[in-house]
This record gives C-alpha cells, sequence and structure tokens, in this order.
C-alpha cells in the first residue's frame, strides 16, 4: 500500500492524540480545544505504520503588517510511533492552480533526531519525500492535477540537523 489522503476519523483523532499534536505547535489556536469546524487530514501509509501531518506555517508580517501565511512548514512524520518533526520551506509554487503542471517545490531545512528509532534517516527522509508527493497541493482538502512535486537540499550539511 502506498500513502493516501484522507479526513481523519474521531476514533483515530483520539487514539492518536491529534488534538494535543496541533495544539502543541499552535498553542494561541488551540486554547479553547478544537477550533470550531476544523477537521483533520493527514498523508497515511497504514501497511508501514506511517503518516503525515501539516501542524503549523510560519506567518510573517505582510505589507500591511498583518501576518499572512509564510512560506516555511512543519509536518510531523510519524514512523512505528517514532515522531519525527520535519521544517520545510515551500519554495517554487505554482503562482496559481490553474497552471499545468502544477508545480511544489520543497526545500528540506530541518528534521529532528528521533533517538532509538527502528528506521534511520535515510528510510525517513524517502518516506517523507512519498508522504509530500502524495499530500500534493492540501492533503485530502485540495488537490490539483497534474501537480508535480520537487525536492531540493534534502542533505543538511554537518554532523547532522538539530531538533525542530
Amino acid at each position: 500500500m502506498t500513502f493516501a489522503n484522507e479526513f481523519v476519523s474521531e476514533d483515530d483523532i483520539k487514539k492518536y492524540g491529534l488534538d494535543e499534536l496541533l495544539s502543541e505547535f499552535n498553542s494561541f489556536g488551540w486554547k479553547h480545544g478544537r477550533p470550531a469546524g476544523f477537521r483533520h487530514t493527514w498523508t497515511i501509509d497504514r501497511c508501514r505504520n506511517a503518516y503525515l501531518v501539516h501542524v503549523q506555517q510560519q506567518q510573517i508580517a505582510g505589507p500591511s503588517g498583518r501576518h499572512e501565511p509564510g512560506a516555511e512548514h512543519i509536518f510531523a512524520l510519524f514512523v512505528d510511533g517514532v515522531r519525527w518533526l520535519i521544517r520545510v520551506d515551500k519554495t517554487g509554487t505554482s503562482s496559481s492552480i490553474r497552471e499545468s503542471p502544477f508545480f511544489i517545490k520543497y526545500n528540506l531545512l530541518e528534521i529532528s533526531r528521533a533517538e532509538g528509532a527502528a528506521h534511520g534517516r535515510p528510510a525517513v527522509l524517502s518516506m517523507l519525500k512519498q508522504a509530500l508527493t502524495t499530500y500534493g497541493f492540501l492533503s485530502a482538502w485540495k488537490q490539483v492535477e497534474n501537480t508535480i512535486v520537487q525536492f531540493s537540499s534534502w542533505e543538511i550539511p554537518g554532523s547532522g540537523s538539530r531538533p525542530v
């Protein structure tokens, strides 16, 4: 089986602690619990016991001084119950969803070290690329036909990455 985008069932939200996960990264928006109307999505591969959750998007000051979505994103990839945190810069994205092909380009900024993980970093990076390719434009919320996902700078120089 491969990765698939899904809306998460209420049972799985509780089983995997997804409300707590998103609250950890979005404390202001989640201070009173799950926001009204919010639906969890994930990109999951049940055969490999792995799933990817988008946990945060960087906010930057726009021209008006108000916060606007930035290019930096944080994902949590769980493999056999071990959490890997990944920070990527979503660069080179097509300017319109009408473009065909539609391009999404990810630049890896950081990946956490999961001590004692059964899978090594190269295997996790490979799984992450597969999950992000399936995640596509916006996971279960919206996909764009003829999307090409590209990856650049997927090796961080030096002795390794630091935790997110």
